[in-house]
């Protein structure tokens, strides 16, 4: 990816078997927003249009409420009201909790990638018999 140009970064090291390269975060984060999975995109939007028409049923709600005499089809329309508006939080609720799950999700991904290059690391330095620390930290 870094020779194709999808990410940016520089080479620290040259060895006879591996080239270590440092990838940029700034680069890695454009990937993912470049190339983020379309079926979250889709599953958020469609939740978008069922919130936008929640509150489109309430705000009918809302009117009729305003115009009906206080009789026992007040009541339903309260009930109906308030139905519409417990489905509008769960709905704001499962948006938000989609979006934690997304961002915990990437932050284990990362957090795996970054054990793999930490593995790969101790690797080239063991191979190499290499100081623990990187030359540039010295």
């Amino acid at each position: 990816m870094l020779h194709d140009g999808r990410l940016q970064g520089r080479r620290t090291t040259s060895g006879q078997r591996a080239n270590i390269w440092r990838v940029y975060v700034d680069s890695i984060d454009e990937f993912r927003r470049n190339h983020d999975d379309p079926g979250r995109t889709r599953a958020a939007d469609a939740l978008s249009e069922r919130v936008t028409h929640i509150e489109q049923r309430l705000s009918r709600l809302e009117q009729e409420r305003s115009s009906t005499p206080t009789t026992g089809a007040e009541q339903l329309t309260n009930l109906r009201y308030a139905n519409l508006r417990l489905m509008q939080i769960s709905e704001d609720y499962e948006r938000v909790m989609s979006q934690l799950l997304a961002a915990d999700q990437y932050r284990q991904d990362l957090l795996s990638t970054l054990a793999k290059i930490a593995a790969n690391y101790r690797a080239v330095v063991q191979q190499f018999h290499l100081p623990d620390v990187p030359p540039d930290m010295l």
